[in-house]
């Protein structure tokens, strides 16, 4: 069983309900001038990733509670990106939260 050393406070939790993962997806999409969610999923199907165009569209908008790993592996390869590039933290401001293009 691990225990905390007595020297370091208890973690506190409270933050992390207020973070907010974000795909940056369009932005991606829109560098390497890929115009559509259409587009997108034609590539991440020659790429062997299978997802429906309604399943994307909701990652995209950051509308999806989860993404599966074989997804978010096949948008890295296809968009040539990195993890940093296509995914990032939402702002603490409601208005922003989902927003990406800010």
């Amino acid at each position: 069983m691990l225990t905390a050393p007595a020297s370091h406070p208890p973690i506190s939790l409270s933050h992390i309900s207020s973070r907010k993962i974000v795909f940056r997806a369009r932005e991606v999409m829109a560098i390497r001038s890929i115009r559509s969610v259409a587009a997108l999923r034609r590539l991440l199907l020659e790429s062997g990733v299978e997802i429906s165009e309604a399943q994307l569209l909701r990652i995209i908008d950051n509308k999806s509670p989860r993404v599966n790993m074989e997804v978010l592996n096949g948008m890295l390869n296809v968009l040539d990106c990195s993890v940093h590039e296509l995914v990032g933290e939402a702002s603490n401001h409601p208005e922003t939260i989902g927003d990406t293009h800010a």
